[in-house]
């Protein structure tokens, strides 16, 4: 059995629980438990920490009227209740880390996430279109394009209003947080509703951090 400290960190060359090795690094062997003690976190070299692997959920709390909304830029929270069931829905979130201003969303750490855009329109008149786009820029809003589009149509709308839903969704690599961020579009051929709750998920975005950029 031999044990040796090195720079304050424990390495059993036995069962190399942590094995050095060129520019890579092992710790644990198949089979094994690797336990960060409570308290403690992962940090990563480039910034940010176990925080990394997350899971948030924004919504639309009021209705939007309109037929060009570029961002929907107000009347927006991140989920936390569900009905009366307090808590609830921000209990399922994981590390939830995102950010907006105005609309425009900011990632917590580099990466890449995949985005998913939702929302239940109503209207009194037929729309040849409604449409949603989930927009990307890389220079922090200098640009904008549209990362992905989604459209459907309204025909035979009743005079009390009929009810439709689109979904679209994207996968984008978050190299600078800085400079790469999000923000959500609906447009529709003569004002629609888009719908908003502070207690349901009518109108809302999904962000999961998947990997590494």
């Amino acid at each position: 059995y031999k044990e040796k400290q090195m720079a304050g960190i424990q390495i059993d060359g036995v069962n190399n629980i942590i094995k050095p090795d060129g520019s890579a690094m092992t710790i644990g062997a198949s089979g094994d438990t690797v336990t960060v003690a409570s308290g403690a976190k992962i940090a990563f070299a480039d910034g940010g920490d176990i925080s990394r692997f997350m899971v948030d959920r924004w919504r639309l709390t009021t209705s939007l009227a309109t037929s060009d909304a570029e961002p929907i830029s107000s009347n927006l929270e991140r989920i936390d209740d569900y009905g009366s069931d307090s808590g609830v829905a921000g209990n399922a979130l994981v590390n939830a880390g995102m950010t907006q201003s105005s609309g425009v969303f900011t990632f917590p750490a580099t990466g890449k996430y995949h985005i998913k855009f939702m929302t239940n329109a109503n209207s009194t008149s037929d729309e040849r279109y409604v449409g949603l786009f989930i927009n990307q820029t890389i220079n922090n809003g200098s640009n904008w394009y549209s990362a992905s589009t989604s459209y459907s149509s309204i025909e035979d709308a009743h005079s009390s209003g009929t009810w439709m839903s689109i979904f679209t969704d994207a996968y984008i690599d978050v190299t600078d947080t800085s400079n790469v961020k999000v923000r959500f579009n609906v447009n529709a051929e003569t004002t629609t509703t888009f719908y908003g709750d502070t207690a349901r998920d009518y109108t809302a975005m999904t962000f999961t951090r998947i990997g590494d950029t």
